[in-house]
């Protein structure tokens, strides 16, 4: 998370430590991604306050359960969907031996 606040900060104008050298959205330049960004954020917006018929985001709720996972039959028994997990990608498991 820390990399995208980091760059909507840099296109949008603030004040960043550590700037990249070039932003990749629009045609590079700062204006021309930070018009990109707020347009693209502007949608996002204009369509949760279509969708919940108010602009006020704290009425912005979706159905948790259009992510469940949903399960082929492959035999006798019938497994309902489970909700969504977010789970890291990279696992690891370390054993350590006495």
């Amino acid at each position: 998370m820390r990399y995208l606040s980091k760059v909507l900060r840099q296109a949008l104008g603030r004040r960043v430590r550590g700037r990249y050298r070039m932003l990749r959205c629009a045609d590079g330049r700062r204006a021309a991604c930070a018009a990109a960004v707020r347009g693209s954020l502007a949608a996002a917006v204009g369509a949760l306050t279509a969708r919940s018929g108010s602009a006020l985001p704290d009425t912005w709720h979706a159905d948790a359960r259009r992510d469940d996972i949903h399960f082929a039959v492959g035999g006798a028994l019938v497994v309902g969907p489970m909700p969504w997990q977010n789970r890291p990608t990279f696992q690891q498991v370390v054993q350590i031996r006495p």
